[in-house]
């Protein structure tokens, strides 16, 4: 019984007296490089520690940690973050201004002296086919690319621009409500403002059903729309949209124009959107036809589809004789106004041509100006006529 009671005594202490500490290796003893024995900082290759003190130190030495308490990212960063959407007040100068903006793929010259504004409250449609510079005149608007020469300027003081490209800008392993907020959070709101903000977008675009769901797994016009409740979310003074109905079905399609419609008239929101789609531009104030890197035709829609006059006649083949014909992909185009005489139609049809009497579209305007269609992959700038590049820029 003592020798179990004194074995007991000798456990108890042993449990409540340290252990001696272990001797460190002195400081002038050599270690080799790579050895990091129970010394934890001694794993960290020099150069690789966390703060200031890691770059210190000859090579091969020990890089001690920096145990300072890591700032919080809203301290690190205030600068960052820009702040809530200012009021709808309106700014002195356009939301957007590009003067003279140049840039070319090695000797492919894609941009080639672009002048171009949106006001405040101006919706402007970039129309163009693929290839035409839109995307390239997108990327440098965001800072993406670097331009070649000419220069982007916004107002000082403007929000931060709501931008949507063509692939979505989201986190396919988070969910969807879960991204909206997040980006709300980024762009200075509140946790509750951008929870309620991402609700209320979720609700208007058909996604209010999806909204635990990953990214990920959601089809591409479902992600589609969550990217464009995204650059919606913070409720910036300038929309810039690459083709941002891309994967949309027509209703989706139809319900995302009209959110900008009414966003357009509650504040004055600046939109710059690329197409290759006439009906959404046909919806812009003002409408901006690029072919290869260059502005072919400006102003609003109704004033562009007027020069061509009000119904435009299409023949097929050779030029007809007479009258003031155009050539367009396909055949000839030439003003028919009410009072022409029909029994011109009924001529070329005896001559066994193909016909067509409509008012003109924007495309007609685009193939008037270019002599090509709207859905023709454009050449960039300089390319010879004869090879067309059929990537897009």
């Amino acid at each position: 019984m003592d020798v179990a009671c004194r074995f007991a005594a000798r456990r108890r202490s042993a449990a409540v007296e340290p252990p001696e500490p272990t001797p460190r290796r002195a400081s002038s003893e050599p270690r080799a490089a790579g050895s990091a024995g129970n010394d934890p900082s001694a794993a960290v290759p020099p150069g690789h520690g966390r703060g200031p003190l890691a770059a210190s130190g000859p090579p091969g030495s020990p890089v001690p940690y920096d145990r300072r308490p890591v700032p919080p990212i809203s301290a690190a960063i205030p600068s960052a973050l820009p702040g809530p959407p200012a009021s709808a007040a309106r700014r002195d100068g356009p939301a957007l201004a590009v003067r003279d903006l140049r840039f070319a793929y090695g000797r492919r010259e894609v941009l080639d002296g672009v002048d171009l504004e949106v006001a405040a409250g101006e919706r402007v449609g970039l129309l163009g086919p693929n290839g035409s510079g839109k995307s390239t005149l997108m990327a440098i608007a965001t800072g993406l690319l670097r331009p070649a020469g000419g220069e982007v300027g916004r107002p000082p003081g403007a929000t931060a621009a709501g931008v949507v490209f063509q692939s979505p800008a989201l986190d396919p392993w988070q969910a969807v409500r879960a991204n909206l907020v997040d980006a709300g959070r980024f762009q200075g709101l509140g946790r509750r403002d951008a929870a309620a903000r991402a609700d209320r977008l979720l609700d208007r675009l058909g996604l209010a059903e999806r909204s635990r769901d990953r990214v990920g797994v959601l089809s591409g016009g479902l992600a589609r729309r969550v990217d464009l409740a995204r650059a919606l979310l913070h409720e910036p003074d300038l929309l810039l949209l690459d083709e941002p109905t891309t994967g949309l079905d027509p209703a989706a399609r139809a319900d995302f124009l009209d959110l900008l419609d009414e966003l357009a008239a509650e504040r004055t929101l600046a939109v710059l959107l690329t197409t290759h789609l006439v009906d959404e531009a046909d919806r812009c104030d003002r409408v901006v036809l690029l072919d290869r890197g260059r502005i072919v035709a400006e102003g609003p829609p109704e004033a562009l589809r007027r020069e061509l006059g009000p119904r435009r006649l299409v023949v097929s083949g050779e030029v007809p004789d007479g009258g003031d014909w155009t050539r367009v992909p396909g055949g000839w185009s030439t003003p028919f106004p009410a009072e022409a005489d029909p029994a011109v139609l009924r001529t070329l049809v005896a001559e066994g041509r193909s016909i067509t009497v409509a008012p003109p579209t924007l495309a007609d305007v685009f193939a008037v100006r270019t002599g090509r269609r709207l859905d023709e992959a454009a050449a960039p700038a300089g390319t010879p006529r004869g090879r067309r590049g059929g990537g897009r820029r």
